[in-house]
């Protein structure tokens, strides 16, 4: 009498196979992420609320201060943006490398994060590829604006508030 056998599972060569071009495919969408970053966001002209943010930059620190009081955003990010004008200059490319530089560390902060909740390497790596081919994320990188700033605070605050808010026995141990 023959039943029906279930279906025999892959060799695991195959399964090694497989492993290793997914993992090939998600770096290869990391780097067409990537890629777009830099091939849409070199010729995009600067808006003219990235001007506004500009112009209060340039201004002496307390002049920041005076500008920022009809202005609602992240006042940290006029302040970084005037100290990085000082030091990298006021070209299109230097003034949007800070927001680049703050979409790199977010990817960075991704991998961190990843790391901790999956525990593994590989689970890290999605999570930064994840965020670094966000089309809000790319976007927003390419602005002279604080949005990607903002984009990398926001994983510190909601880790400090799950942990504000978790109960002894779930709070993890602090480093030594």
């Amino acid at each position: 009498m023959t039943g029906l056998q279930p279906p025999a599972s892959p060799p695991p060569a195959i399964a090694t196979i497989l492993s290793r071009y997914g993992d090939l495919a998600v770096f290869a969408a990391c780097l067409i992420a990537v890629a777009t970053f830099v091939i849409v966001g070199a010729g995009r002209p600067i808006w003219q609320d990235e001007a506004a943010t500009i112009l209060i930059a340039e201004r002496p620190f307390r002049g920041i201060v005076e500008g920022l009081r009809h202005e609602n955003n992240f006042p940290v990010y006029f302040f970084l943006l005037s100290i990085w004008m000082r030091f990298a200059g006021n070209s299109e490319i230097a003034l949007g490398a800070l927001s680049a530089t703050f979409y790199l560390a977010g990817g960075a902060v991704a991998f961190a994060i990843g790391k901790k909740v999956s525990s593994t390497t590989r689970g890290a790596g999605y999570s930064a590829v994840l965020y670094l081919g966000s089309p809000l994320a790319i976007r927003q990188a390419q602005n002279i604006r604080m949005y990607s700033l903002v984009g990398l605070d926001c994983p510190f605050f909601s880790s400090s508030a799950s942990a504000s808010i978790a109960t002894p026995q779930q709070r993890p141990r602090r480093f030594s």
